[in-house]
């Protein structure tokens, strides 16, 4: 098994993975997401990840999520602001629906699972008008 620092052992199930952090493991849903988004990430592109690799995507996941809760009391993650706009939306149906968006169109704006990716996805029906 591989090493994590300070000489301890490397999680073996996912069980471990996520309650193997610091803190207790994941208690924040933008944690949990974020985790997963790069998990997903780094298989997709590399076709394998490890246990202690996993244990330091939610590790690090947990750090930025408390560095912006610190910065920024209240702030929503884009599957919270999602689930909120899609509740008050609902029963309109996609038809009719014309999803429109202002922002900077650099790639860094446009990554899967980005909350302008989110919103065409589950709001636009696919689809969406920049403006």
């Amino acid at each position: 098994l591989d090493s994590l620092g300070g000489g301890t052992t490397a999680p073996t199930s996912f069980g471990q993975m996520v309650t193997a952090t610091d803190d207790g493991g994941i208690t924040d849903i933008c944690a949990f997401d974020a985790a997963s988004s790069a998990i997903k990430s780094q298989i997709a592109s590399g076709g394998a990840i490890s246990a202690s690799e996993i244990h330091d995507r939610i590790a690090q996941a947990n750090e930025v999520v408390a560095i912006i809760r610190h910065h920024f009391p209240g702030a929503l993650g884009s599957s919270e602001i999602l689930r909120r706009v899609r509740s008050v939306l609902d029963g309109y149906g996609v038809e009719n629906i014309l999803l429109t968006q202002s922002v900077c169109p650099d790639e860094i704006n446009h990554e899967h699972g980005d909350i302008t990716d989110l919103f065409i996805e589950n709001i636009g029906g696919g689809k969406v008008f920049h403006l």
